[in-house]
């Protein structure tokens, strides 16, 4: 599987793939100047690539720019907004407090709610978000819960 690669939109080179099973391969998705949809396409010889049209979509990073409250009790639950730009809605968002993580709940382009989860200790901690999953924005500065 030497060849194995996958073809992101019609004009940018293929990018090597990494066999996982059968029915999954992993590919990095080069840099994009804009955002929208493009399709994937995957390739065993480096030369025939499927045609099934799968997409994938390229976003604008999102942004935190403030927490409210920025401040919880120990035990978790207390609701947090986080406002910012370019959020989207997605069934993988989710917000960093620290180490730990929680679903993030898409309010609008520039804002989602998370509940904080219970901690061990009373702490001061990083909030981040990340819209698919995989890329976080740069933590905030401290927040205690």
């Amino acid at each position: 599987l030497e060849s194995l690669a996958c073809s992101f939109g019609d004009s940018a080179p293929s990018t090597p793939a990494s066999f996982v099973s059968t029915s999954e391969v992993i590919c990095e998705a080069p840099v994009s100047s804009t955002t929208g949809f493009i399709s994937v396409e995957v390739s065993a010889n480096g030369v025939d690539f499927s045609a099934d049209n799968t997409q994938f979509r390229y976003i604008a990073p999102p942004t935190v720019v403030s927490v409210s409250p920025n401040f919880g009790v120990v035990t978790g639950g207390t609701i947090v907004t986080i406002t910012g730009y370019n959020f989207i809605e997605s069934s993988v968002s989710k917000c960093s407090f620290g180490s730990m993580t929680v679903a993030a709940t898409f309010q609008s382009a520039t804002a989602v709610t998370c509940v904080s989860p219970a901690a061990s200790e009373a702490e001061t901690t990083a909030i981040s978000v990340t819209m698919n999953g995989v890329e976080y924005t740069t933590p905030t500065t401290s927040t205690s819960f």
